[in-house]
């Protein structure tokens, strides 16, 4: 198989200087990037936003647009929450030439989440993946393990989800802190 190349491509920015104040790009703005891109024959995108799909809303507007956009049909991946999954948004994903969604999924075991302030449980994650690869989209699944509030059961759970769901791919991630995060503030520097 040739090797697929994806642009990245940012809607919303944090800079530096201003902390976690979004700037988001507009609609607008987008079409004039994707219509300039797509004029130099760039169609593949990788949205590199922590969560594509949230707010939901907004994501809808912006897959209706990808749909217009002159000349081959836009490719893209992105990062998305389980629990802002819905058959509208997967319908338009499908058919704004979605290729795969990257959920962060992190763990099987419910009480972890719930620490991790995830908001969803594994049944929504579950339901989540199944549904997207109904509607023929891959899904890659991240998983976190050595996370502080674990328990021995907890990997046997993630595990067990990891089987059940059936992503296309499964990412298993060692927890680490960065600094003036909130796992910092929470656990400080681990060993």
């Amino acid at each position: 198989n040739p090797i697929e190349l994806f642009v990245p491509l940012q809607l919303l920015r944090f800079p530096a200087n201003d902390g976690y104040r979004k700037l988001e790009k507009s609609l607008p703005q987008l079409r004039q990037e994707l219509e300039r891109n797509a004029a130099q024959g760039i169609h593949r995108y990788f949205f590199q936003d922590a969560t594509f799909n949230h707010p939901l809303p907004r994501a809808k507007k912006i897959l209706e647009l990808l749909q217009t956009i002159p000349g081959k049909k836009i490719e893209w991946i992105a990062y998305a929450r389980v629990d802002q999954i819905d058959d509208e948004f997967l319908t338009l994903a499908k058919n704004s030439g979605c290729r795969a969604l990257f959920f962060g999924i992190e763990s099987g075991d419910e009480s972890v989440l719930r620490s991790m302030k995830k908001g969803f449980t594994p049944a929504q994650a579950l339901a989540a993946v199944k549904k997207t690869k109904g509607y023929g989209i891959n899904v890659t699944a991240s998983w976190i393990v050595g996370y502080p509030d674990e328990q021995p059961q907890s990997l046997s759970l993630s595990l067990a989800c990891m089987e059940e769901m059936g992503a296309n791919r499964n990412y298993i991630n060692s927890f680490v802190t960065y600094q003036q995060t909130p796992a910092d503030k929470t656990f400080g520097e681990l060993p």
